[in-house]
C-alpha cells in the first residue's frame, strides 16, 4: 500500500512535533542540572569561608558522589534481581 503526500505531511509533521518536545526537554534537563552544580559550588565555597577545613568539604564530595540514582540503584539492587519475574539484573 503506497501512502499519499498528505499521509506523508501529516506523519512528518507528528515526528517533528515529538523530536522539538524531546529537544525542550532536553534543554530543560540541562537547564536544571547546569543550575544544580553553580547551586553546589556556591555552597561548598560558602562552607570554605565559614572556615570549613578543605579536607572536610572533599570528603562529603566524595560521599555525595557515591549516591546513585534511581536507574542505578535499581539494576543493582540484590533484592530486586532476587524475583523471577524481572529477567534484566
Amino acid at each position: 500500500m503506497q501512502t499519499s503526500n498528505p499521509q506523508i505531511t501529516f506523519i512528518s509533521s507528528i515526528k517533528e512535533k515529538i523530536h522539538l518536545a524531546q529537544y525542550e526537554a532536553l534543554k530543560e534537563v540541562i537547564t536544571q542540572l547546569i543550575e544544580l552544580y553553580w547551586e553546589i559550588d556556591k555552597d561548598i565555597s560558602d562552607k570554605h569561608r565559614e572556615g570549613w577545613e578543605k579536607s572536610s568539604v572533599t570528603q562529603g564530595a566524595k560521599n555525595a558522589s557515591n549516591i546513585k540514582t534511581i536507574h542505578n540503584r535499581n539494576k543493582t539492587d540484590p533484592q530486586r534481581c532476587e524475583s523471577k519475574s524481572l529477567r534484566r539484573c
